[in-house]
Parts: C-alpha cells; structure tokens; sequence
C-alpha cells in the first residue's frame, strides 16, 4: 500500500476510504495516513495566512498610492485592481476561519506573522509599478499600523499615510 501512495496518491486515497468504510482497519496504510492527517492540520493555518498576506500587502498598496496619487499618473488601473483583490481575500479569509472555528485561537499570531511577509510582498509589487523608486520592506511600518479586525471589517480601507 505504501507503494500506491507514492506512485498513484489519489488511487492510494480512493483505496483507503474504501477500507475505512468497510472498517478493514488492519489493512490501512497507517503510517501515511497518520502523515496526511498532520498535513490537513497545517493546511488551514496555511490559506488563512496565504489570503491575509495578499489582503494585507494590498491594503500597503492601497495605503501607498491613496497617498502618492498626485504623483503617480496612471496607476488608477493598479488602484482600482488592489481593492478587488482586497475584498476577495478578505471574504477568502474570513471563509476559512468561518469553516475552522478552532483557527480563532491562532488568527492573531498568523496575522503578525502574515503582516512580515506582507511588506515584503507590497515593497516587490510596488517596484513593478513604480520605475522612479525602489521600495523595500522597510519602507513600511514595522507593526501592522491596522488591528486585525480592522483589516477583516467589510469596509476597511485605509486613509491615512502611513509612517
């Protein structure tokens, strides 16, 4: 069975579920089912944090260019773009904690931890857009200057420049 799971996985899963609902419990592949239920442990943790960092790095953006719209001519497509994309992730989020209640206890750590990531994020996106400067990580403010529920609050869009 070990075999299956590395060379045909999804035959490998189609197998074990047949054999748990025939309770043939003696012939699961336990060691890789015991792997694959740690994993499906991660996963969740993993696109609450993926769909914050987007969501959070757009909201960087937003905050950027709501702040520089004098000087950056033609950027009104990459503005209107950043709120789509923060209200997908936002419900993309708040899905994911809406189906795993237990994430509730871990959001926040997940949020500081997306928030580090997220600057990179918006300092890389920002040198696609913007030719005359080069942004880094640093060129935003260390501590998410928004609270989380700001952040996941439908109508949330930041107005003041941020330092």
């Amino acid at each position: 069975m070990t075999d299956l799971y590395r060379t045909d996985y999804m035959l490998w899963v189609e197998e074990q579920k047949k054999l748990l609902a025939a309770r043939r419990f003696d012939e699961l592949d336990l060691e890789n089912l015991l792997e694959e239920l740690a994993d499906m442990g991660k996963s969740e943790p993993r696109a609450f944090k993926r769909h914050l960092i987007q969501l959070l790095s757009h909201l960087l953006k937003w905050d950027f260019q709501q702040n520089q719209v004098n000087d950056l001519r033609g950027m009104d497509h990459w503005f209107r773009s950043w709120v789509d994309t923060i209200q997908i992730q936002r419900y993309a989020a708040a899905a994911v904690l809406a189906d795993n209640p237990n994430l509730q206890s871990k959001q926040q750590a997940i949020y500081l931890e997306a928030y580090q990531q997220a600057r990179i994020l918006a300092a890389k996106g920002l040198n696609s857009y913007v030719d005359s400067r080069h942004f880094a990580s640093k060129d935003f403010p260390e501590d998410c200057p928004w609270s989380l529920e700001q952040v996941m609050g439908e109508d949330f869009l930041p107005e003041a420049r941020l330092s």
